[in-house]
């Protein structure tokens, strides 16, 4: 088994920070609980519309960059917006005031 990539260690964290479950994850992206777990594990990769899936719901973006050599698209991939405290803090009360509502 090998690593996860870089890219969506930061997500995984992210998800993690907003408190998500892994089955929480998988139900809001539309995939299954075991899939997103061997995401997560390194066993098989995400393809970048995964991955900007994932994003998406942890408050983030993925952004693909062609290289200066090939101008091919590779793993030059960087997760942006990081969310401060009081962004994650509000993504929070979202989620609460949204499972309240319910």
């Amino acid at each position: 088994m090998s690593a996860p990539n870089p890219l969506f260690v930061q997500l995984i964290e992210a998800r993690e920070a907003l408190g998500l479950t892994r089955a929480e994850m998988a139900r809001r992206m539309g995939y299954s609980t075991s899939a997103l777990l061997y995401w997560e594990k390194g066993r098989t990769s995400p393809s970048i519309d995964v991955m900007q899936d994932y994003a998406a719901v942890v408050g983030m973006s993925v952004t693909v960059q062609p290289t200066e050599t090939t101008g091919a698209a590779t793993h030059d991939m960087f997760a942006r917006t990081r969310l401060t405290d009081d962004q994650l803090a509000a993504v929070r009360r979202a989620q609460h005031e949204g499972t309240t509502a319910a």
